[in-house]
C-alpha cells in the first residue's frame, strides 16, 4: 500500500544516503537559495507594506481583521518567492531530471533498457517537461490573488494548484513507460487521488521558506520513488486500469 504522505519523509532518507546526489544538487541549490534571498528581501522592501494595505482596505475596521491582513501579505510575500524560485528553476530542470533519472534507475533499470532515446540520462529535459512546468508557474501566478482571501484562500490556491502539480509529475516517467497521452492520462485518472495528495505535498514544500529550495529536488527524488511503487504495485496487477493506490 503507497501513502504519498511519506514521499518526502523517504526523499530526504534516499537523499542524505546517497552522496552521489549531493554534486548534483549542491551548486544549483546554492544558486537558488542565493537568488530566493535576494527575491524575498525585495519582496518585504517593496511589496509586503502595499499588500497588507490593499488587504486592509478591503476588510472591515478590526485589530483582529488587521493583524490578519499583515499575517496574509506576508504568506503572499512567501508564495512569490516560491514563484520566482519557480520560475528560475526552470533552468535546472536538468539537474532535476537526472535526479529523477538517477532514483528511478536505482530501483527499476529495467525502464533505461527497453528505451535508449527516452532513458538517456544526458538528454536535454524535453519540450513537454518544459512546457508542463511552464504552464504549471503560470497557473500558480494566475491563482496568486486567491490568497487575497484569508484562511479560505490558502486552501483554494493549494488544492488547484495541487491538482496542477499532481498532474506533471510523472512526464518523464511516461515518457520512459513509452505512453501517450491517452494511457497516461488514463492511469492518473484511476490513480486521482494518489496523484492530488502527492501535488497537494510538493505545493506545499514549494510554499516553505528555505525549505522550497530544496524541495524542489526532494520532489523529484519522491516523483522517482513514487513511480517505482507504482511499477511494483503493477508487478501485481494484469491491467493499469485497475490499480488503485492509498493516498
Amino acid at each position: 500500500m503507497i501513502r504519498t504522505v511519506s514521499l518526502p519523509f523517504r526523499s530526504l532518507g534516499v537523499l542524505f544516503s546517497t552522496p552521489s546526489l549531493w554534486l548534483t544538487i549542491l551548486i544549483p541549490v546554492l544558486v537558488l537559495l542565493f537568488l530566493a534571498l535576494l527575491a524575498f528581501i525585495a519582496l518585504m522592501i517593496f511589496a509586503f507594506k502595499p499588500q497588507a494595505l490593499a488587504i486592509k482596505s478591503v476588510l472591515p475596521d478590526s485589530d483582529i481583521l488587521d493583524t490578519l491582513a499583515w499575517i496574509v501579505a506576508f504568506l503572499l510575500v512567501v508564495l512569490e518567492t516560491g514563484i520566482v524560485l519557480l520560475i528560475l528553476s526552470l533552468g535546472l530542470q536538468r539537474s532535476q531530471d537526472r535526479v529523477f533519472d538517477t532514483i528511478l534507475k536505482s530501483k527499476c533499470p529495467y525502464l533505461f533498457q527497453s528505451n535508449n532515446s527516452a532513458s538517456a540520462m544526458d538528454l536535454i529535459p524535453s519540450k513537454a517537461t518544459l512546457w508542463n512546468s511552464f504552464i504549471s508557474i503560470i497557473v500558480l501566478i494566475l491563482t496568486l490573488p486567491i490568497n487575497l482571501i484569508p484562511v479560505a484562500g490558502q486552501g483554494v490556491y493549494v488544492l488547484i494548484n495541487g491538482y496542477r502539480q499532481g498532474r506533471v509529475i510523472h512526464t518523464r516517467y511516461f515518457e520512459l513507460k513509452g505512453w501517450d497521452k491517452t494511457t497516461s492520462d488514463q492511469f492518473m485518472n484511476n490513480n486521482s487521488a494518489d496523484y492530488l495528495s502527492f501535488g497537494i505535498m510538493k505545493t506545499l514544500l514549494e510554499m516553505i521558506p528555505v525549505v522550497n529550495f530544496l524541495g524542489l529536488y526532494v520532489s523529484a527524488i519522491a516523483a522517482a520513488l513514487f513511480a517505482a511503487d507504482l511499477e511494483e504495485k503493477m508487478a501485481n496487477s494484469n491491467h493499469i486500469s485497475v490499480i488503485t493506490l492509498a493516498p
